[in-house]
């Protein structure tokens, strides 16, 4: 079926015109961005700002509290058990970078700081072995935001 004939093209704008007078706002913009969001912003809903290296400025509520332990309501989620201890080390290596003198986003992709995002891999690994619901979290957000480990594998020389 060839849709982009006129009489295919007539017949959809025809549908699009019936839907905008039978439903208000669509067609229209949503006045929002739709896009996924980034990894800062999921981050935060998740407890604080990003690399904030003294969580109790600027804690926000999330899924851990600022003794890096899960909110009452997650005090069983094996997920956020593991995420305040890796939020832990997170957040002890980036506070270790800060006092050097790197900037607070280093951790990302500095190239001196290769080994310390191999080193929260690692954790992380050992964090998904004993708490396999930290899999998920760990794989979609909190990876991301040690950027690619093909790249600091190559500077490392493996």
């Amino acid at each position: 079926m060839n849709t982009n004939t006129k009489v295919a093209q007539l017949l959809k704008w025809t549908k699009q015109s019936q839907l905008m007078n039978q439903y208000w706002g669509y067609g229209q913009d949503a006045g929002f961005e739709v896009d996924k969001p980034d990894t800062d912003f999921l981050l935060q809903e998740m407890g604080g700002q990003t690399y904030l290296p003294d969580r109790t400025s600027s804690f926000k509520q999330g899924w851990i509290k600022a003794d890096y332990t899960p909110i009452d309501k997650l005090k069983n989620n094996n997920a956020a058990i593991a995420y305040g201890k890796y939020r832990q080390v997170y957040d002890k290596i980036v506070a270790e970078a800060i006092k050097r003198n790197y900037a607070p986003s280093s951790i990302r992709t500095n190239r001196e700081l290769v080994k310390a995002r191999q080193y929260l891999r690692d954790y992380a690994t050992k964090l998904i072995l004993e708490y396999p619901e930290f899999g998920p979290l760990y794989n979609s957000i909190l990876e991301n935001e040690l950027r690619e480990e093909v790249s600091d594998q190559e500077l490392l020389g493996m």
